[in-house]
């Protein structure tokens, strides 16, 4: 008599073999793409624990089950729908992975039930993929929004220089090349800048442009937008990314290399650094600058980008690339005049294109 375990073999085989794929693939991402000691070390171990596992059954067993020649069904490809919409080609292929090992290890657990093997150690494993798949992910998304920030404007949005009519202010920074745009409204109450951020954010996204808010994570999180940057005085980076969720950055204001020194600890996605030129402030007063030896030194310490602001206009945009500000933060130059115009003079000079 063929016992049910007989003919499960090759199916629980399959599966051993999809899920150590499956996080192979993850680990390589983490490893070489992320650069995340700690993601891929899991990833590995991961793989190590269901290498263990699969000496429940008696590897002689799963090799004579296995019979790829008769499978008719090895080589059909069905496209895969994926819930979570993406453009970053590396998110995509760590979902297919990861879900590819977890779906597989849920059919182990399963088979491991009937044949009263120890299902509950691929059960426990299945939610440990569970919460490195949303991780992972995170570090994933974030990582592919930092690489906007190289050799590009950050246009900060703010109606004490912008206007009243900010979504014609944004049309005008994203025709000009801004690649992210920061709505910052200090004072407003949260209903307007809501209002203001469900307007921007939409048409930001449509042309594929980064849409920080300033200050507010929670009106970041209402309206999906990229990220939030909070200030010296705002609440933490852990505490802000908290409330974002899942794939959204978070940047920090520093103001000299001491408390960029101390932002890094707060691993944020960004640093801003300034005022680095002396600039007027809202009120009318100066605000001395820091100097772009103060940009220098924190991008040389800073594994994540460094955004320069205060006081740039396009004839100090290559010294601070030179000094490793490749992401001016621009606010009043881009609002004098031609708003498209100021900003194509900008991406000219960070392209090279001058």
């Amino acid at each position: 008599m063929i016992m049910p375990m007989d003919e499960l073999r090759a199916a629980i085989d399959a599966n051993f073999n999809r899920s150590m794929e499956g996080l192979r693939v993850c680990e390589d991402i983490c490893r070489f793409v992320l650069h995340d000691e700690i993601l891929s070390r899991r990833a590995k171990e991961y793989r190590h624990a269901l290498a263990e596992l699969s000496s429940l059954w008696m590897k002689v067993d799963m090799l004579s089950a296995r019979d790829i020649a008769a499978d008719p069904i090895k080589f059909v490809h069905l496209e895969e729908k994926l819930p979570m919409e993406s453009d970053n080609p590396i998110e995509v292929l760590f979902l297919r992975n990861i879900r590819r090992a977890i779906e597989a290890v849920r059919s182990i657990e399963e088979c491991a039930r009937i044949d009263n093997k120890d299902y509950g150690s691929f059960q426990s494993l299945r939610f440990h993929l569970y919460s490195f798949e949303a991780e992972a992910v995170d570090a994933i998304t974030r990582k592919h929004i930092q690489r906007y920030f190289h050799n590009a404007l950050y246009a900060i949005l703010d109606p004490a220089f912008a206007g009243d009519d900010l979504y014609a202010a944004t049309a005008a920074l994203i025709e000009g090349g801004a690649r992210i745009i920061q709505l910052r409204m200090k004072h407003a109450p949260a209903k307007e800048i809501l209002e203001q951020a469900r307007i921007i954010g939409p048409l930001c996204k449509t042309h594929g442009v980064v849409f920080v808010i300033n200050d507010r994570p929670d009106i970041a999180r209402c309206v999906n937008a990229d990220g939030v940057h909070v200030g010296q005085d705002d609440m933490s980076v852990a505490d802000a990314r908290r409330i974002l969720g899942v794939g959204k950055i978070v940047g920090k204001s520093t103001h000299s290399l001491e408390e960029a020194r101390e932002a890094v600890k707060e691993l944020p996605d960004y640093i801003a650094i300034g005022p680095v030129f002396d600039t007027a402030s809202k009120d009318g007063s100066m605000l001395r600058g820091i100097g772009i030896d103060a940009v220098r030194k924190v991008a040389k310490e800073s594994n994540v980008p460094v955004v320069a602001i205060g006081g740039i206009t396009t004839d100090v945009v290559d010294a601070l690339k030179d000094a490793g500000g490749t992401c001016p933060a621009v606010m009043s130059a881009l609002f004098r005049g031609d708003i498209a115009r100021n900003c194509r003079e900008f991406v000219a000079k960070l392209s090279g294109n001058h």
